[in-house]
């Protein structure tokens, strides 16, 4: 299972910010961002606009989530749960029969560590972690799950891709599409 929590800032004007806190994709809670003068040499943790930017780093918004004051009222933990077993739920519901192809096949017969470099791809591939692919497929693959494709490479060498159709995974080289 995959567990991503990002911090995403916004810039309302030089001096107002905001801080949201996604876990795997979701939008969980806001903070207000302090924004200050940074003096030279100062750190910074935000876009610097004529000299103003975030003084908070991104570790004390993760904290905030997850150690939340009045979590007992607002129930933020309750949400990151939710997320986090819909990820549960659909990992379990996914077949997860694979299938290689020939070309495959071959390759783990005459390659050593092959066989065990799949087995990392397709665990990569059913927790999210599509390997090589472009930015919009990533997006692509992170919305339809179910279609996903995924691409990793053998020792700079040999390109894998996992895709699941058909309520399977396939697993096959570039050649194979």
């Amino acid at each position: 299972m995959k567990l991503e929590i990002e911090v995403k800032r916004r810039r309302f004007s030089v001096t107002q910010g905001q801080a949201d806190v996604y876990v795997n994709g979701e939008m969980v809670i806001s903070f207000g961002d302090t924004i200050e003068i940074i003096n030279d040499g100062q750190p910074y943790y935000s876009e610097k606009i004529g000299n103003w930017a975030s003084t908070v780093p991104d570790s004390k918004f993760i904290r905030g989530l997850l150690f939340h004051p009045y979590d007992d009222v607002y129930h933020y933990s309750e949400k990151v749960k939710r997320i986090l077993d819909a990820e549960a739920e659909r990992l379990e519901a996914m077949n997860w029969h694979i299938e290689t192809s020939d070309g495959i096949k071959q390759e783990m017969q005459i390659r050593e560590g092959f066989e065990e470099f799949l087995s990392m791809a397709v665990l990569r591939f059913m927790t999210k972690q599509w390997g090589e692919v472009e930015p919009e497929e990533v997006e692509h693959n992170n919305k339809n799950p179910q279609a996903a494709t995924g691409a990793y490479i053998f020792q700079d060498e040999i390109k894998v891709y996992v895709k699941a159709e058909n309520g399977a995974v396939r697993v096959f080289l570039p050649e194979e599409w």
